[in-house]
């Protein structure tokens, strides 16, 4: 099953007409009120929100549902493939309050050891597990990553950024706990793509992930933002080490840091201007050649939503950062056995358990499963069509909505 093009939901589903849930994966828990299996339809979730979305941020939401329409094939197989793409939005009285998206796959998956010793069910990887010690690896009962897996993670990571950029998504949580991967190989699996916005999104708080240039909330995060957060991912996931991002660019092998590799990497992290930092494309470029073989997803077209992406890095007139929307990235939490994890971040039926998360605890047992009727979803009207006219009515509609959610917030 791809994340995308095999959605069986329309665009837009009635929340009356969802099924209760097959399982409930998560309550009360970040932006979510609860996260659950949905009954009739396995493999894909439901995701409610505490709070019905801002006129706003609902259209915005919207663009990016229809987004892989426009896309490429191959970029669209990158999509299917790689994130949990959202594929419905779920609404009530006019307003939205949640989305449909597909469960992580199985590949992205590995057994714990738990205490006494029992092997867990497979349950998602979180990335944070590839900057576990080997220690901590083992006690798990987890290989440790091969330099091969971290840098085909990597890659892996820096493709779906450069799929991002090119299409103007800006995805502004870049962190140890947002994306999955298969230890075998270091293939990765993005979520919580809901939270994506076209061209720019308000600022949120990210423990050990804070860029300084964008150092609170007077800015808007954007595709320069990424560039720095991916970075940092990136040389953390290839050298294993947590805290100062600098430090861990200095703990690089020296393949990477004494050449084209290293000298991007750390211009990305240490950049002065926001301008200046390289792209994920232009790091795939040069780490290419040296990360395993693999087929690429990378190219192509390209920037259909890119036009109303360049934005002002402090904002324009009529719009300004949404109040009340930072939050925790989870980051923090993770380093505490006491905390438990984030559970609106655990996208299969398994908890998700981080290197630094106190083994033990289950999810809830299944909940009984009321089928519900579902139509063929609509699909785009043309991939292809006259694409300035589109671009124009896009840019036309996000501006007016932007000036609305600002007078009204």
């Amino acid at each position: 099953m791809t994340t995308w093009s095999d959605s069986p939901f329309p665009r837009l589903v009635d929340g009356r007409r969802v099924p209760v849930p097959a399982r409930v994966l998560a309550e009360e828990r970040g932006e979510a009120r609860y996260v659950y299996r949905i009954g009739d339809r396995p493999g894909w979730l439901a995701k409610i929100y505490k709070d019905p979305l801002s006129v706003f941020a609902a259209e915005q939401l919207r663009l990016l549902i229809e987004a892989p329409g426009l896309m490429t094939d191959r970029d669209r197989a990158l999509v299917d493939r790689s994130t949990a793409w959202p594929v419905a939005r779920i609404q009530e009285n006019d307003r939205t309050v949640g989305i449909v998206m597909a469960e992580s796959p199985g590949r992205v998956t590995a057994r714990i050891r738990l205490r006494g010793g029992r092997m867990g069910d497979p349950e998602p990887l979180e990335v944070d597990w590839l900057v576990a010690s080997e220690a901590m690896l083992a006690r798990a009962g987890l290989r440790a990553p091969t330099a091969e897996v971290r840098l085909r993670a990597v890659h892996d990571l820096l493709t779906i950024g450069d799929l991002f950029e090119r299409y103007g998504v800006v995805y502004g949580d870049w962190s140890y706990n947002n994306a999955f991967w298969a230890p075998g190989s270091g293939e990765v699996f993005l979520i919580d793509m809901d939270s994506c916005r076209i061209g720019r999104r308000p600022w949120i708080q990210s423990p050990e992930w804070t860029d300084p240039l964008y150092p609170d909330g007077s800015l808007f995060l954007d595709k320069y933002s990424d560039r720095f957060k991916l970075a940092a991912l990136s040389v953390r996931c290839l050298t294993g080490r947590r805290g100062d991002v600098v430090k861990a660019w200095e703990s690089l092998p020296d393949e990477y840091r004494m050449g084209a590799p290293g000298r991007l990497l750390r211009q990305a992290i240490r950049a002065q201007r926001a301008e200046d930092r390289p792209s994920p494309g232009r790091l795939l470029e040069v780490l290419s050649p040296i990360a395993p073989e693999r087929p690429s997803t990378s190219g192509g077209a390209g920037a259909v939503l890119a036009p109303i992406a360049p934005m002002p890095r402090g904002g324009v007139a009529g719009s300004r950062p949404v109040r009340g929307t930072a939050r925790a990235s989870g980051d923090q939490a993770a380093r505490h056995p006491s905390h438990p994890p984030s559970p609106d971040r655990r996208y299969t039926s398994a908890q998700v358990r981080r290197p630094h998360d106190a083994l033990g605890g289950r999810p809830g047992p299944d909940a009984g499963a009321t089928p519900g009727p579902y139509t063929s979803p609509g699909r785009p009207r043309s991939r292809r069509g006259s694409l300035g006219v589109v671009i124009g009515l896009i840019v036309v509609a996000v501006s007016a909505l932007a000036l609305f959610d600002w007078l009204s917030a």
